[in-house]
């Protein structure tokens, strides 16, 4: 299964979904109309635009522009492939919920907090590290309600999954996956080396970049190592629990 990006009218490749005339001429590409681009990931974004990330080409060499590998798109302007035929993103297969083993790791390492708190960087948390609107100082919930937001939570990470992961993967592997983006983000996980060498078919490899992101601040923290162990070795269908 392969995928690509037809060029139906003349537009930007962007680094952002800013309008083009606001971005400065290192941040854009105009591309023909025409044009197909292989893609390696992509995923719907803000203001009719898709994120994708560029695949290689027929002679197996990684495509970039500008030295840049990922890219915005206005979506009216261009069609997405598969196998070379056209198709919408309500084709797209969804990753499916999260399983027992991926929701019991996430619940290990986030741990639940039923008070509403202020994080390291101020942003108020509650539950399973739930942030947004939703919380407020003062806050309290109940186990249930704690249980009921992460399940909402989540919903995002295993739609970005689907979006994002071309290469044919197993439950364990989805599960891992999700919870590395639940912890990092999926803009972490899709312009990520990771998801590069998944979307190849390189299982081996994708497993190894696992323990690259245990960081923050520039330093490795004791933590996130624990945590990267155990999602690669979930990724690998073996037994996590001893990193825990």
């Amino acid at each position: 299964m392969s995928y690509s990006l037809k060029i139906l009218n003349p537009t930007w490749f962007k680094q952002d979904t800013e309008q083009s005339v606001v971005l400065s001429i290192a941040q854009k590409v105009l591309v023909d109309a025409g044009q197909i681009f292989p893609i390696s990931s992509f995923a719907p974004s803000q203001s009719q635009h898709v994120k994708f990330s560029l695949g290689k080409n027929d002679q197996g060499k990684q495509i970039a522009l500008q030295s840049k590998n990922t890219w915005y798109a206005y979506s009216p302007h261009v069609q997405m492939l598969k196998d070379g035929k056209p198709f919408s993103a309500a084709d797209v297969p969804r990753s499916g919920a999260i399983g027992a083993a991926g929701l019991e790791l996430i619940k290990s390492f986030e741990g639940c907090v039923l008070d509403a708190y202020q994080d390291v960087v101020g942003v108020w948390t509650i539950g399973y590290g739930s942030t947004g609107a939703h919380v407020y100082p003062g806050q309290s919930i109940t186990q249930e309600q704690a249980e009921a937001l992460l399940k909402k939570d989540l919903e995002r990470f295993e739609a970005a999954i689907g979006w994002m992961v071309t290469a044919p993967i197993n439950g364990n592997q989805r599960d891992s996956l999700i919870s590395f983006a639940f912890n990092l983000g999926e803009g972490a996980l899709q312009g990520s080396t990771l998801l590069w060498r998944l979307n190849q078919g390189d299982y081996a490899g994708a497993a190894d970049q696992f323990p690259r992101w245990a960081n923050a601040g520039g330093e490795q923290l004791a933590g996130l190592v624990r945590r990267r162990k155990a999602e690669r070795s979930l990724f690998l269908s073996q037994n996590y629990t001893q990193y825990l």
